[in-house]
């Protein structure tokens, strides 16, 4: 499986619903809001948001699809 991971930080004290920042890095993330005056701590934490996907199908079975689409074939019918 393959996955994506970044940190998120969310300002209550910002906005309706408040603001969030994000970054790949938790040190990026620090300097992003270092930069935009952001005080952390008291306002709650670093959040680590993990998105985790399927792994990709073999070039062979991608190579049997991108055929049977060319030429009309259902998925499972016999090719004869």
């Amino acid at each position: 499986m393959g996955h994506i991971e970044h940190y998120e930080f969310t300002d209550i004290r910002s906005g309706a619903n408040g603001v969030s920042y994000t970054a790949p890095t938790e040190a990026e993330l620090q300097i992003k809001l270092q930069v935009k005056g952001v005080v952390t701590g008291y306002s709650g934490p670093f959040i680590k948001v993990v998105r985790a996907f399927p792994p990709l199908p073999p070039a062979s079975v991608l190579r049997e699809r991108a055929e049977r689409e060319k030429y009309g074939y259902a998925d499972g019918e016999v090719q004869w």
